[in-house]
């Protein structure tokens, strides 16, 4: 029954070791092979947002409620504070975003009402934090992509914005807008970037009543000459949380909504003809918060607001032929 708000995963191939943020609960890590079992507290409060080092998976980080961030380099046994001593709680979400850099996990980004970077969060401490974005407004959502490094995305009530060479931005540089108009007005939830494609990137929207709630850019690099494309097809008026592109699969992509998990196998599709698909008829159907990939066996991981963390390693699985092989004879066995 455990609300789950987030979750992180060892990077190491098959090893059962989630970390997650919980309402009221705190941050867990999960360490059971499979099915139901217990798990130990990483930190208290309200667990938000949490990373574990992808090439040190004994370093990992938690977060509690508004603006706190704690480390621990021993595997979650113990943590010490490094929160931001700019921020304070009028300044970010309730459950506030913090993302890893794909490509150098020894770098973090938290939201606020500015974009702040970390450079050394595994050696430094409170003050090891700077400034990465002039751009205001509460930040929602943060993307960073893998095939481009350094390059980053985020969301704020302003619209969504493109951040190259993150890793070396100040408060005095400007992200570039994207073209907002094609979209809805609602609060964008998630900001997901293709890992092979920089310049593709899906955003979701977690209220009722939009008239688009999953949408698509391929030219991200075009800021306000950027075009979207609705990719909501026959999904129900319901908040979209998360999305992650799909495993072995680059025109596949999975979200997370509040009436569980949905797949989209080709998302190349025309408009018209998107098709979702809900994958949680096994699990009751609870709110997906998040989704993450592992890509060292393309495992998929899910963190839900009711029912728990669930897994699923069907991706990396090898395909099996759903036909046989029979015996015939033809003109008398000749």
């Amino acid at each position: 029954v455990t609300q789950f708000y987030s979750l992180s995963v060892h990077p190491v191939p098959a090893v059962d070791f989630v970390i997650g943020g919980t309402q009221d609960n705190g941050s867990h890590a999960v360490t059971t092979p499979q099915g139901v079992g217990t798990n130990f507290k990483i930190s208290g409060a309200d667990g938000s947002f949490c990373a574990v080092d992808h090439q040190d998976p004994d370093t990992m980080y938690t977060t509690f409620q508004y603006q706190t961030v704690r480390r621990s380099r021993n595997g979650g046994l113990t943590t010490q504070d490094i929160t931001n001593p700019n921020l304070s709680q009028g300044d970010v979400r309730f459950i506030n975003p913090l993302e890893m850099d794909p490509n150098n996990s020894n770098r973090i980004y938290q939201a606020a009402n500015r974009l702040w970077r970390h450079n050394n969060p595994a050696g430094g401490g409170s003050f090891g934090w700077s400034m990465a974005s002039t751009q205001s407004g509460q930040i929602e959502a943060i993307g960073i992509s893998k095939s481009t490094p350094n390059l980053l995305y985020f969301s704020s009530s302003n619209g969504v914005y493109r951040l190259p060479n993150a890793h070396i931005t100040s408060g005095n540089t400007q992200p570039t807008r994207l073209d907002m108009s094609q979209l809805s007005i609602g609060f964008i939830s998630c900001v997901s970037v293709n890992p092979l494609d920089g310049n593709h990137i899906v955003v979701t929207y977690s209220n009722y009543g939009a008239n688009i709630h999953v949408a698509e850019t391929r030219a991200a690099q075009n800021g306000l000459n950027c075009t979207w494309k609705d990719i909501s097809g026959n999904l129900p008026d319901l908040p979209c949380n998360w999305a992650v592109f799909a495993p072995n699969n680059p025109n596949g992509l999975l979200i997370g909504t509040d009436l569980g998990a949905f797949r989209c196998a080709d998302i190349t599709q025309p408009e018209a003809d998107i098709i979702w698909t809900n994958e949680s008829a096994d699990m009751g159907f609870p709110r997906f918060d998040m989704l993450e990939v592992r890509e060292a066996d393309n495992s998929l991981h899910a963190a839900t607001h009711g029912r728990g963390i669930f897994s699923s390693y069907s991706y990396s699985q090898v395909p099996v032929a759903e036909f046989g092989i029979g015996e015939d004879s033809a003109c008398g066995g000749i």
